[in-house]
Order: structure tokens, then sequence, then C-alpha cells
């Protein structure tokens, strides 16, 4: 039994697997969300791949993860963690301009900062997490710009061979991976805020 927590194509994952069954073997695609919190189990594993015999994989996997969610087929767990990384890339995105603005406009980012992590209507573990990084122009990785720069250009193919109409996570990539070109991909992706600001 095989079980890969990287984040690669579905597509390539699905053809791995089929790859592997041919050889009598079986392979579960469980990327992370939340990999910093795992010497703590504060994270959480989108699991794809047969359903017989998955309630051992999930055990397996619960030793390091808080929570485990069988998706279904081969891919599925992929294809979850392209769901929550476009969200999460976009909304970045978009806290980076929202900081950008207020700073031009003189507002005090602690008070911007305070609003947005709790009392606004868009408030989230997310925003309180990461308006704190760009309030203090501190990027410690939780989770490198480069890897979702990476993130972006799969779904970005993943898009394009669904069919799907993928406006704002398409200019969202291409933000990020100048971002990437310009230096900030080892910093945590809150630092897409240093290359929107410069522009």
């Amino acid at each position: 039994r095989s079980i890969d927590t990287s984040t690669i194509s579905p597509r390539t994952s699905k053809s791995l697997a089929k790859e592997i069954s041919s050889m009598g073997g079986v392979m579960y695609d469980a990327p992370v969300t939340g990999s910093t919190g795992i010497e703590e189990r504060k994270a959480t594993v989108m699991l794809g791949g047969p359903k017989e015999g998955v309630e051992e994989v999930i055990s397996l996997l619960k030793v390091t993860a808080n929570k485990v969610i069988y998706v279904g087929d081969n891919g599925s767990g992929l294809y979850l963690k392209l769901v929550n990384n476009l969200i999460a890339a976009s909304y970045m995105e978009a806290l980076a301009e929202a900081f950008t603005l207020a700073e031009r406009a003189g507002l005090d980012l602690e008070i911007v900062s305070s609003f947005l992590s709790d009392g606004s209507i868009i408030s989230s573990p997310l925003s309180s997490m990461k308006s704190r990084m760009l309030k203090e122009r501190n990027y410690i990785t939780q989770f490198r710009l480069s890897l979702m720069a990476k993130g972006l250009r799969i779904i970005d193919q993943e898009c394009s061979s669904l069919g799907v109409a993928n406006m704002t996570s398409s200019v969202t990539a291409k933000l990020f991976a100048s971002a990437l070109r310009s230096g900030l991909g080892d910093l945590d992706m809150a630092s897409i805020y240093e290359f929107i600001r410069s522009l």
C-alpha cells in the first residue's frame, strides 16, 4: 500500500495509481493542509483512493493528522486540495491588495488587522493569521510562496483540462509567478504583499 502526501497533478496521481494497481499494489493520494501543525496533530489530510481498506489507511494517517477526510477515488484528495488552494491563494492576493489600499489611504494597519481578524464578515483563521503577518511584514514560513505558485500552475492545468473558466485563479497564478521570480519564493505566501505593494 502506497500513500503519497505530495501535491501533484491529480491526473498524474491517477496514472500512477493505475500503474501500481496493475502490479498488484494500492495507492492513495493524501495531500495535507496545515502541515506546519503536524507535530501538534493539527493537520488535515484529504484522502483519495479505493474505499476497500481505507479505514486502515485513515488510522495510520491519524497518527500525525487531526482530521482525515476520505473524499473518493484516486485523485479526489488532490482535487480537494486544489479547491482549497485556489481559494487560499485568491484570498491571500486579495488581502495583499486590500492592505496596500489601506496603507496608501493612511489607515492604521493595527486597526485594519484587528478588524479583518475579528469583526469583519470575512474574518477567518486565515485572515487572522495572515493579517498579522502583513501588518508586521514578517513572513515566517508556514506555507512557502513557491509551493503556492506550484499549486496554482497545477490548478491552471486542471481547470483547462476540465473546461473550467478560472478567471480569478489564472490572474492570481500570474501574480504569484511574478512574485516568485522577484525572489520571494522561500518566504510565506503572505509575502505576495511585498510584490503587490511594489507595483
